[in-house]
């Protein structure tokens, strides 16, 4: 058997001409208009709903070869067509009562930046279904991107009580408290979304940047969560985000002994660095910068010059901020467009004018 696509409506009732004489307007007119389309439809041996509504006649016609209407939208957003998939659910929202479709035409909306319109379906699908946890969590989310934070905190507190153990409503809380300037508020509701989500990037990053932005001690804490990210998903666009925060702390740390200038021993050991590496080949270069990261992989005390650390590929013994100041000038001489994630850019620019 052949399967059929659904046919889906939307006509203008100022587009429809009805034979009989109906004056324009009235609910006579209307009923008329669906009949007539209803008709239309049964001469091609298809049946449909159809209604009107805000002007125009809605609706959905199928045969008993044609793949059921709600399954075939539902495809086509999957596939990732939502321009295609938005008249279709639009025409079904008018036509009939069902949850699933105005969660996807609210979230449909929502993904094609038509924020504001996609609160009503979302609302529309509670009104169906007061426990449809994705319609909470999205509904939540669009009152964020729309800055309305305190609807946003209200429905998705109330997710969370519904539902204790939904991570996704937890980390949608949480990142909108955040974005609301509550990052003491959100932590504990992002700390419970990565719980529940340990082997998803996307709840340890929201964790990593509420913590960052809580600050204190709590940002050691995000340093190591951004540096397992970068681990865990190397190649991946989230570990390039996972970078910029533990590039961020780290030139944060690296200059609060200096009141964010730049640091004059780090110029001095960058200087250094430089005609050390001078005299190197590459491979002997790269095998003392390999070595200084997998040192740092445990955390290098950068503003405690009294502990000491050693090298199996130099001799001598150095403090934590010359060997990152090491690491960096080796790096950048193995690839100039590298990242070390040191934050020491900018003395490094000055090492090199300083050295000719």
């Amino acid at each position: 058997m052949t399967v059929e696509a659904p046919q889906f409506v939307k006509i203008s009732l100022n587009d429809i001409e009805i034979a009989a004489p109906i004056e324009r307007g009235t609910p006579e007119f209307e009923q008329a208009a669906i009949l007539q389309t209803a008709a239309e439809y049964a001469l091609k041996g298809m049946q449909g709903f159809f209604k009107v509504e805000d002007n125009a006649l809605w609706g959905f016609a199928f045969t008993d070869k044609t793949i059921d209407p709600k399954a075939y939208v539902l495809g086509i957003l999957q596939d990732g067509y939502l321009e295609d998939a938005l008249p279709m659910l639009e025409a079904m929202s008018h036509t009939m009562q069902d949850d699933d479709v105005e969660y996807n035409l609210g979230i449909c909306l929502s993904e094609l930046g038509r924020i504001p319109e996609s609160i009503a379906p979302l609302k529309r699908c509670l009104e169906l279904n007061p426990k449809y946890m994705n319609a909470i969590a999205g509904l939540g989310v669009s009152y964020g991107r729309m800055r309305d934070f305190d609807q946003a905190e209200k429905v998705l507190r109330a997710g969370v009580q519904l539902d204790p153990e939904n991570a996704y409503i937890k980390r949608n809380l949480g990142g909108v408290l955040l974005s609301a300037g509550k990052a003491v508020e959100g932590l504990p509701f992002l700390r419970q979304a990565a719980s529940l989500m340990p082997s998803d990037p996307t709840f340890q990053m929201a964790l990593a940047q509420c913590l960052e932005s809580v600050g204190g001690s709590h940002v050691d804490e995000a340093g190591k969560l951004y540096e397992s990210i970068m681990i865990k998903h190397d190649g991946e666009p989230i570990a390039e985000a996972a970078k910029a925060g533990r590039n961020r702390i780290s030139n944060t740390q690296l200059h609060e002994a200096t009141s964010g200038s730049v640091r004059p021993d780090a110029i001095a050991y960058m200087q250094s660095a430089i005609q050390r590496f001078a005299s190197m080949e590459k491979m002997e270069a790269a095998k003392v910068v390999m070595e200084i990261a997998r040192l740092g992989e445990g955390g290098l005390k950068i503003n405690d010059s009294d502990h000491r650390y050693t090298l199996n590929s130099i001799p001598g013994d150095f403090s934590g901020l010359q060997l990152l100041c090491m690491m960096h000038v080796g790096l950048k001489g193995l690839d100039p467009n590298a990242d070390s994630g040191s934050g020491l850019d900018q003395e490094y620019e000055m090492a090199k004018r300083l050295e000719g």
